[in-house]
């Protein structure tokens, strides 16, 4: 959370390179947390305890950044509490979110085979993975958006727009390059991993899907309608659940693929569709 946080500040204040810092900081406890799994032949309760040990460390360290360059300060549980109120809308979008990835696994595990579940787990990790340059880039100009939010929503919403074409273009690409060369995750994870493949080839529109909605997604954000945005998140997770009940126990992990790319469609869908209606009423239309 120390970590989170700092990130977060440095977004707001344009200092995105500090962020680079923090994250080869973070990449280089992790792997020295390997590195002495490693060195000592420790089980997993050794690994647990240099977990434990490098988040304290990592926690420390950007606590003492922080210290030194914004300081510490309280500014009274009145704002506190008003806080709490917008970030409960946070809380529940991300929640909605990693539900919606996690929950996946665990009923392909319930309801198809242990398989499948290493199958579908392996090819979304790499569709994630695809999406990591936008991510990135969106995480670059976050601030605008809350300036263009601070504005209104259309406003927020037309430097959206302005983003999109490249996001798409990167999303096209992507797409292509998983759906081309799904062979390549057989090599990267060795044999046995034929399947996984082919379940990557059917999640290859993801990240052409993500591109498009991410942007439309921060332009709520920005112009403090989060609250939107997760309730959208909301309705997803709750579309792919279902269909996970109902597709999984048939067709396995290509019924959670199929789920997935679906209750995602519907997520876009939300943000760029049925969120116009929040555009200011005396606003010409975008």
């Amino acid at each position: 959370r120390c970590l989170s946080l700092t990130l977060g500040v440095n977004i707001a204040h344009g200092t995105i390179r500090n962020n680079a810092i923090l994250e080869i900081l973070n990449g280089t406890v992790r792997f020295v947390v390997v590195m002495a799994l490693f060195l000592v032949d420790g089980d997993l309760e050794t690994w647990v305890h240099l977990q434990l040990t490098g988040n304290i460390v990592m926690a420390m360290l950007v606590f003492a950044w922080i210290h030194r360059r914004w300081g510490i300060g309280f500014s009274g549980f009145g704002d506190v509490i008003d806080r709490l109120r917008a970030g409960m809308h946070f809380a529940i979008g991300y929640a909605a979110r990693n539900a919606n990835t996690e929950l996946d696994k665990i009923m392909i595990y319930k309801f198809s085979s242990v398989e499948g579940t290493g199958i579908y787990a392996a090819a979304t990790r790499f569709a994630v993975m695809a999406c990591v340059p936008v991510n990135a880039l969106l995480a670059t100009i976050h601030r605008y958006f809350f300036i263009e939010g601070g504005k209104s929503y259309l406003h927020a919403r037309r430097y959206a727009r302005k983003i999109i074409p490249a996001t798409t273009v990167y999303g096209v690409f992507a797409s292509i390059v998983l759906f081309a060369f799904a062979d390549m995750i057989i090599m990267l994870l060795g044999e046995g991993f034929e399947v996984a493949a082919v379940a990557l080839r059917y999640l290859a529109l993801y990240p052409l899907i993500q591109s498009i909605l991410l942007p439309y997604a921060d332009a709520l954000t920005g112009s403090n309608l989060q609250n939107v945005r997760s309730r959208g998140t909301l309705i997803s997770m709750v579309a792919n659940v279902g269909l996970n009940f109902a597709l999984i126990p048939f067709y396995g992990w290509q019924g959670a693929i199929i789920a997935t790319l679906a209750s995602q469609t519907l997520l876009l869908l939300f943000v760029s569709v049925y969120a116009r209606r929040y555009i200011d009423k005396d606003a010409p239309p975008a």
